[in-house]
């Protein structure tokens, strides 16, 4: 947690309390069940992580609160889904802006990858993993193509999509973990099968796992 960090935290905890508790009298602000949700989530999961901690080892509960304090950032989607409603901006906008991120990311994590030394850069905390000789780089956007284009191939039974999926998941087969790659190909296959059925579904398995 560096400055930036902390003050971002401020920022979308004081959100949460505008969205909350001084809700503006327009009916596309009214709090939905969703934001509900969060609003419990971002409450319970700290405090829980806080009296678990407690229990366990002693330590105050306000220490294992603070802990968990980056989950504040959950607000950016509540931010995100009332833009939306108001008008802002339309969901073709934001796709097309996630879309440009995926390929921006997938082609300077790859450029870097390949053409620098993580052993340069070890100076610089949180770029470089400390358990391996490499970098420590977020593969949240690179993600976001793999799933996008795996489902729009499972949707529509595109082999250009199939493609690009492939693409998005090789340049992170490496290194994301484990869990994160299973709960993606998984997410797949579900979809898959709800989209195409049974028979259709063992079909496209292969494309699918791709």
């Amino acid at each position: 947690f560096g400055p930036i960090g902390e003050c971002w935290n401020v920022a979308c905890s004081l959100y949460f309390f505008y969205v909350f508790f001084f809700p503006l009298p327009k009916s596309t602000d009214r709090t939905t069940g969703l934001e509900s949700y969060m609003f419990v989530l971002v409450l319970l999961v700290p405090l829980w992580a806080g009296v678990g901690a407690w229990r366990e080892f002693g330590q105050p509960i306000v220490y294992g609160v603070l802990a968990a304090r980056n989950l504040t950032v959950i607000a950016g989607v509540l931010f995100f889904a009332r833009a939306l409603r108001r008008g802002y901006f339309t969901l073709d906008e934001i796709e097309t802006a996630l879309l440009t991120l995926s390929w921006a990311t997938l082609v300077l994590f790859t450029w870097m990858r390949v053409f620098l030394d993580p052993a340069n850069f070890t100076q610089y905390p949180g770029l470089v993993s400390v358990a391996s000789p490499d970098f420590y780089l977020q593969p949240y956007f690179i993600l976001y193509g793999a799933v996008y284009y795996g489902l729009r191939g499972v949707r529509f039974g595109r082999l250009g999509d199939y493609v690009r999926a492939f693409l998005f998941l090789a340049g992170e087969i490496n290194s994301s973990s484990r869990t994160l790659m299973v709960s993606l190909v998984l997410s797949l296959l579900f979809f898959a099968w709800r989209w195409a059925g049974w028979r259709r579904f063992l079909l496209r398995v292969p494309a699918a796992l791709a």
